[in-house]
Parts: C-alpha cells; sequence; structure tokens
C-alpha cells in the first residue's frame, strides 16, 4: 500500500499532536515552520526494557588525603565534584541504575586502600563475599608492599548494576577508607612536588537509569 502521510495543512504555526484516549498528548512535533524532526515525548511514554532514560555525572579533580585507619568517607571530602550523587525520581520502581566508579589514589608505604558504593543512608549497595577477617569492600588496591613508589599513581575502576526496587528518588556515593600505617591520596602520588614530571589526576562517577 502506498504510504500515509498525516500533516497539518497550514505551513506554519501547526503541530501535529497524537493523543492517548483520556485526550492527553503522548508526541507532539515541532512548529511544521520550525525543524521538521524534533518531537517532545509525553512524561508518560513507554519505553521499552533496557533503555537508558537519564545520565549523571561527577567529577572530582581536586586532591584529598585518606589518614592512616581513617573511617569511611565520600571520595572528595566534601569538595566540588565529590563522588556523591542524588538521581531524580525515576521513571518506575523497576528502574535500574549503571554505575560506573573511576578513582585515582597513591601511596608509598604499607596499608590497604579500600571503596564501598553506598546508597544516601549509607547501606552498602555492593561488596564482595565474607571471608573470616577480611574486609569486604567493593572495589579497592587491597594492600600495597613495603616500599612502593612515592611518584606513582593507580587507577582502580569498577561497574555494577543496581536494582533498588525503589518509586524514590536514589542517592549513590563511592567512599574510601585506608587503614595500617600509611596515608592515601586520591588525584595525586604521595610526593607530589612541583614539577613537569608529576601529575594530577581526576576520579569520576557516572550513573545511568535503566528503564526495567
Amino acid at each position: 500500500m502506498p504510504d500515509l502521510i498525516i500533516k497539518p495543512t497550514a505551513t506554519s504555526g501547526n503541530k501535529l499532536i497524537l493523543k492517548d484516549q483520556a485526550g492527553g498528548a503522548v508526541l507532539t512535533t515541532a512548529d511544521s515552520g520550525a525543524t521538521a524532526a524534533n518531537v517532545t515525548l509525553a512524561s508518560t511514554t513507554t519505553f521499552p526494557a533496557g533503555h537508558v532514560i537519564k545520565v549523571y555525572s561527577a567529577t572530582f579533580d581536586g586532591t584529598h588525603s585518606v589518614g592512616i585507619n581513617d573511617s569511611y568517607g565520600n571520595v572528595g571530602n566534601g569538595a566540588s565534584g565529590e563522588l556523591n550523587i542524588t538521581c531524580d525520581t525515576p521513571h518506575s520502581q523497576s528502574s535500574k541504575y549503571l554505575i560506573f566508579a573511576s578513582v585515582c589514589h597513591s601511596a608509598n608505604n604499607n596499608g590497604s586502600l579500600i571503596f564501598r558504593l553506598v546508597d544516601g543512608s549509607s547501606n552498602i549497595i555492593s561488596q564482595g563475599q565474607a571471608g573470616g577477617a577480611r574486609i569486604r569492600s567493593w572495589m579497592g588496591r587491597g594492600h600495597y608492599s613495603t616500599g612502593a613508589s612515592l611518584f606513582n599513581v593507580e587507577n582502580t575502576s569498577m561497574n555494577y548494576l543496581w536494582s533498588p526496587n525503589s518509586a524514590s528518588a536514589q542517592t549513590i556515593k563511592v567512599q574510601c577508607s585506608g587503614n595500617d600505617t600509611v596515608v592515601f591520596y586520591i588525584n595525586r602520588s604521595d610526593d607530589d612536588r612541583d614539577a613537569d614530571w608529576q601529575v594530577r589526576t581526576t576520579s569520576s562517577l557516572t550513573i545511568m537509569e535503566i528503564i526495567g
């Protein structure tokens, strides 16, 4: 059969609007005198499962010192770009969150640097299985050997698909903690002298809301 074409009768000042049975607009095009490809979807539009509908991102490009036997704190320690994101109210209770985190860090001696992924109430989102006295973490460098370099900066990264089963807005945070006898640093080397062979880095958190 030939193409079915529906269009406004005037060349400008008219839109093509599709409505549901209750009269609510489901799809609205731009003014026919504007770019014809522009359309606005209603908030009630149904997307297929697995569809990405929102993306959030935080980038921490400052520095952060993680003290000896320090308790957990957000990566960024309250500075601009801290790896702490509050997402909007989800599209539905079945929405999932695809979470990517990447943190740069350094140390020069004995100690473990660990990271955890938590919600706004500091409830654990993801961590390794229990194993005796071993620390359960989401990601981490583990225990540095004695005499590690003063100048290197390493990277730890991870991803996780979280299904909170909630219709409420969610807060997602990457937190860090160090223990044993050494101070750890985020986004800088342990030495950090002002030299053109030294580095400063960035750490980031990216979250995608996925239709469940």
